[in-house]
């Protein structure tokens, strides 16, 4: 029997990110992504989007049931352009939790 399966954390999508990996900006090789100032904030703010599928307050509004009995995004559920009413709801909530204002920026999706 499969295990069920969960989106990663912010922390195991950060801890990811640093796997040996070779990335190169401006002639200089990047020793660790997560700290280096071109990427340090965009991974952060990645990170939060994959918390946000782990907390109470927005998990109902951003996942689905997986097959292996976890859960998953919404978005990686319904791929067909008709049945993404729900998920584009989801869409705005996803964009306001890491939003800096707090609003969401995600507008006439469908």
């Amino acid at each position: 029997m499969t295990a069920a399966t969960t989106p990663m954390t912010g922390t195991e999508f950060l801890d990811s990110l640093d796997d040996g990996r070779e990335v190169w900006i401006y002639g200089e090789r990047v020793k660790k992504i997560t700290e280096h100032p071109a990427f340090r904030n965009s991974a952060g703010m990645l990170a939060r989007r994959y918390d946000a599928l782990h907390d109470a307050k927005t998990k109902a509004k951003l996942t689905v049931p997986s097959e292996s009995g976890g859960y998953t995004h919404a978005w990686f559920r319904v791929l067909w352009h008709r049945l993404l009413g729900g998920q584009c709801l989801s869409l705005a909530d996803y964009v306001t939790v890491t939003a800096p204002t707090g609003e969401a920026v995600a507008a006439g999706c469908c």
